[in-house]
């Protein structure tokens, strides 16, 4: 029923192409024209949501405290770990393209992004080979964050210009198909908002950057390799999620579902926190057509989730600070990342979300359904750990997986939590053959599910 709600909608609304993107404070514009609309003798070619590839059973994860990239297989009845490849600096982001096996690492102090070539163990018993450097990317300004469009063979790097005042994000964009040499689309960066939350529907070819400065979401058509602000943006979220409190208000971790059209975030507000669910027009444009042809931020409307921050606070099961939302294409779950008060002190947790926004059954630690992030020793449960809310999901092997840090000591060891799921959505950790949760090196920020 909100499938054909939406294509009704989006029907409504055929908005003429246009927009504005900027590169070096230079504007550009929209290439597309009628011509690339094709005729009865040339019809475009109209794209199709791929199929989730297919899972490799092993985590990637990366330190902002150590140079290390550090493995674990998750496709047998344990969680363990698996090679450690030291990289050239210390890791700020990673992106993973599970269809091409391979995976990007922003390093901010050299200012490089490393290009590595993944292997695929054959069975549980197969050994892991360890990544293979393919290419570095030598990055005018600092890498900080990264996406992969795995289909068009486009890497998009958001750096920051060196200084302590930084008023706009670079945007870099490299065709990887090629992954040996690595090629910019432009002699130039791109300039978007300041920001630290993106995502990228790579059907539809939309970014969608958050500015937390003000609380706004811009969606970019890069479909022409030249972000295009689609019309009628930004979009203010402050308006579709007004509530207040003493906490400042941000979105972050967020996630795209191409098949459904849907974005997710976290809203990470102390007890306002909850899931932010944006859908837009579902509709997929031909090849070399605008998305603008189908919808534009005019376009998009809100979805309330489980947790109601309209009611007084002690009336439901407030959070204390949104970190992400994973999202499983195979069972389209949802798994949101955030703090809750753990009737002691503050800890981290995981809530399993069913495609309809609500909870699954969990563990029950948290009003039934949530899974805190605990530290086993010898299959014992012990303290509660928090998290920087790195985290990522297999939905072939269903297991979500969460980090933890040293909160005293970021640059000592971390660990990882590690969950196994079934289609109720109840969870159960997963830990080694000893019964302990793995360790990881200082500060583990970054996390990819190949």
């Amino acid at each position: 029923m909100l499938r054909s709600f939406v294509i009704l909608t989006y029907m409504l609304f055929l908005i003429a192409c246009g927009g504005e993107g900027v590169a070096n404070n230079e504007p550009s514009s929209d290439s597309v024209t009628s011509d690339t609309v094709g005729t009865a003798d040339s019809q475009p070619v109209l794209p199709t949501i791929p199929q989730p590839p297919h899972m490799a059973g092993v985590v990637y994860v990366a330190h902002l405290e150590d140079p290390s990239l550090m493995s674990y297989r998750i496709d047998g009845d344990y969680i363990e770990p698996g090679p450690i490849l030291t990289m050239t600096s210390y890791s700020h982001d990673l992106a993973l393209d599970g269809y091409n096996d391979r995976l990007y690492v922003a390093h901010d102090a050299n200012q490089t992004v490393e290009v590595y070539q993944l292997s695929r163990p054959a069975s549980p018993e197969e050994p892991l080979t360890p990544p293979l450097l393919l290419s570095t990317i030598n990055v005018p300004d600092i890498p900080r964050f990264l996406l992969v469009d795995p289909h068009h063979d486009r890497l998009y790097i958001a750096a920051f210009p060196p200084g302590s005042t930084v008023s706009q994000t670079h945007l870099y964009i490299y065709d990887v198909s090629s992954p040996a040499t690595p090629a910019p689309l432009s002699p130039n960066y791109f300039t978007v908002p300041v920001t630290y939350s993106w995502a990228l529907d790579p059907v539809r070819r939309i970014l969608f950057v958050i500015d937390n400065n003000i609380g706004s979401l811009h969606m970019y058509d890069v479909s022409q390799d030249n972000p295009v602000l689609l019309p009628n943006g930004p979009l203010s979220l402050r308006n579709l999620y007004p509530q207040e409190n003493q906490s400042s208000f941000s979105i972050t971790g967020p996630v795209v579902d191409p098949a459904n059209a849907r974005f997710y975030a976290a809203r990470n507000q102390g007890a306002l926190s909850e899931t932010v669910v944006l859908q837009y027009p579902i509709g997929i444009q031909p090849q070399g057509v605008s998305y603008s042809t189908i919808g534009d931020h005019s376009s998009i409307f809100s979805i309330p989730d489980y947790f109601d921050v309209n009611l007084p606070i002690d009336e439901f099961p407030n959070l204390l600070g949104g970190f992400g939302v994973l999202h499983d294409r195979y069972a389209n779950h949802l798994f949101l990342i955030s703090n809750a008060w753990d009737g002691a002190s503050m800890s981290s947790l995981v809530v399993p979300m069913l495609g309809n926004l609500t909870p699954g059954s969990g563990c029950g630690d948290y009003s039934g359904f949530g899974c805190w992030y605990t530290q086993y020793t010898n299959g014992a449960p012990g303290n509660r750990q928090l998290t920087e809310g790195a985290a990522c999901v297999d939905g072939q092997h269903k297991v979500v997986v969460g980090t933890s840090y040293n909160v005293n000591n970021p640059q000592d060891a971390g660990s990882l939590h590690a969950f196994r799921y079934d289609d109720s959505l109840t969870l159960s950790p997963l830990l080694t053959q000893d019964g302990n949760n793995p360790i990881t090196d200082g500060s583990p920020v970054a996390i990819g599910c190949h």
